[in-house]
C-alpha cells in the first residue's frame, strides 16, 4: 500500500510458548509481538480467519485429533 509502513511477523519465527495468558512467563516471545499487534493501525489477519475456520469445521469436536 503507498504511503504505508508495514512489518511482517512471522511467528514460527520467535518461541511463543504455548497457552492462554498474554505472558507466559520468562523467554515467552509472544508480549512483543501482542505489542506490535495492538499498536498496528492495520492487522492482516490471515491465519486467524484460517484457524477461525478450523473451529467452525469441527462443530464442537476436537479440532486437534490426538
Amino acid at each position: 500500500m503507498p504511503g504505508a509502513d508495514c512489518d511482517v511477523v512471522r511467528v514460527v519465527d520467535h518461541d511463543v510458548r504455548p497457552g492462554v495468558e498474554s505472558d507466559m512467563g520468562d523467554g515467552d516471545g509472544w508480549p512483543p509481538i501482542r505489542d506490535q499487534v495492538m499498536g498496528s493501525d492495520i492487522l492482516v489477519q490471515r491465519v486467524l480467519e484460517r484457524l477461525d475456520a478450523e473451529l467452525s469445521d469441527t462443530d464442537g469436536q476436537d479440532p486437534m485429533p490426538r
